[in-house]
């Protein structure tokens, strides 16, 4: 039997795994600053999509740059280099 088993707690959650949005990214700018520029685990900056979709064009979609601004590319011609970059919100456990 593993170590610690009988007093081993879990619980069953849902969380909801997304993209951002324009507006979520803005809050996460607000209130947390650079952290909205994604790094690697070597402190390098890399792009990554948001969910707002470009109105003026059915193939183009919003990404966030290495530098921190918000462009625009088509997934389907792989002309950017962009990453997917998961959102989750948290339930806040109160003591």
């Amino acid at each position: 039997m593993a170590d610690g088993y009988e007093g081993a707690h879990y619980e069953n959650i849902t969380d909801k795994v997304f993209l951002l949005d324009v507006k979520q990214l803005c809050t996460v700018y607000e209130n947390l600053g650079s952290y909205y520029i994604a790094q690697n685990r070597d402190g390098v900056n890399w792009s990554y999509w948001l969910r707002t979709p470009v109105t003026d064009c059915n193939h183009d979609m919003r990404y966030v740059s290495p530098q921190g601004s918000i462009g625009r590319d088509a997934p389907c011609k792989g002309a950017t280099t962009v990453s997917v970059r998961r959102s989750i919100w948290t339930r806040r456990i109160m003591p």
